[in-house]
């Protein structure tokens, strides 16, 4: 039994020997850290990135569409691995949505 091809090179691993992603990723955590301002921007965009990942990933890339350069597999295995990386996708999704509605919710520290 092999493993299927996504496991051998997740996207944060894979994709952060390029320099454009992590450029994008570096500077995403730089703001996400820094103070108020600079992280609502980043958390809007860090949730952008979430559901890209979660729609585009999880389930767009997975179907025979005629834009793709590639024919994905279409088998069971291919469709649980893609299902998977969509789902967790979801925690990052959940956090910035609580952070955007409530921001001390976040466990931020704001001043009274």
């Amino acid at each position: 039994m092999t493993t299927p091809a996504e496991l051998y090179h997740p996207p944060i691993v894979g994709g952060l020997r390029e320099p454009p992603k992590l450029a994008v990723w570096l500077l995403l955590a730089a703001g996400w850290l820094s103070p108020s301002p600079g992280r609502r921007v980043a958390a809007w965009l860090l949730l952008g990135w979430g559901w890209l990942h979660a729609v585009g990933g999880g389930l767009l890339s997975v179907l025979p569409l005629p834009w793709w350069p590639y024919q994905p597999e279409q088998s069971l295995r291919h469709y649980a691995v893609h299902a998977l990386y969509g789902l967790l996708q979801a925690p990052l999704l959940v956090v910035l949505t609580r952070y955007l509605h409530h921001p001390g919710a976040a466990g931020e520290v704001t001043s009274r």
